[in-house]
């Protein structure tokens, strides 16, 4: 699969784009075929090296991922091959397909009016940056 690798700390110029193997989900994990990535202001600092993680690159960037659940952990509940979820990863959401612990994970939904937000139950456990653009 295609993912952007951080590949040190000089900006722009250290994400690349590498051919990866695609990861495998542990057992409360979900693969995720991402259909979007967000992008941060900490995403941004991380290329300067401004903004620290736990890992030194190479690693593929990526904070928050969306997109179709393709295969499950063998813990995973409440979720099944195929929902449309929004998530966030501790790193990997720059590529084709990232794995999300499933208590990370949000329903997607589609605003058709204010109603269908409190029927969708992730706004009252999403952090505000990603309930807005789960629902944009």
């Amino acid at each position: 699969m295609k993912a952007i690798q951080l590949t040190g700390y000089k900006g722009f110029e250290s994400m690349q784009l590498f051919e990866v193997e695609k990861p495998k989900p542990a057992a409360n994990e979900v693969l995720l075929e991402v259909k979007a990535a967000g992008v941060n202001f900490a995403e941004l600092e991380l290329t300067k090296g401004r903004y620290r993680i736990p890992k030194e690159p190479p690693f593929i960037m990526g904070f928050e991922a969306a997109g179709v659940v393709v295969e499950l952990g063998a813990r995973v509940k409440n979720l099944k091959v195929g929902d449309r979820i929004t998530s966030l990863v501790s790193t990997g959401g720059y590529a084709e397909y990232a794995v999300a612990d499933y208590g990370r994970t949000f329903p997607f939904c589609t605003v058709k009016n204010s109603r269908v937000l409190s029927k969708c139950g992730a706004l009252s456990k999403a952090p505000p940056s990603l309930s807005w653009t789960s629902y944009v």
